[in-house]
């Protein structure tokens, strides 16, 4: 369950990173 909840903000991170670029 932790390793989804991680896969899952880490995702959120990259979506982040890409509209601020």
């Amino acid at each position: 369950m932790q390793l989804l909840g991680a896969t899952r903000r880490k995702v959120h991170f990259i979506h982040v990173a890409r509209v601020s670029i």
